[in-house]
């Protein structure tokens, strides 16, 4: 089974002070849009990331729980 993860473009990301300030909690703003490619059950899928798109670098979106779940030990 393949699991390889593929990046179209290195991810380029900003702190973001005013949004952080705002929730309460450390965002970064993503600085260019790009894509990344998975396999999953011997099928390709894509997730593009847009330009401006705000991550707390942290969060595991339920997509890529294949790779990373959100219990066990990534949790630690």
């Amino acid at each position: 089974m393949k699991k390889d993860i593929i990046f179209t473009q290195q991810p380029r990301l900003s702190f973001a002070r005013e949004e952080s300030k705002i929730l309460k909690k450390d965002y970064w703003r993503v600085e260019n849009s790009f894509s990344v490619i998975y396999y999953k059950d011997g099928a390709e899928n894509i997730v593009n990331v847009h330009k401006n798109f705000l991550t707390d670098g942290a969060s595991v979106p339920r997509i890529f729980w294949v790779f990373y779940p959100p219990f066990g030990k990534y949790i630690d």
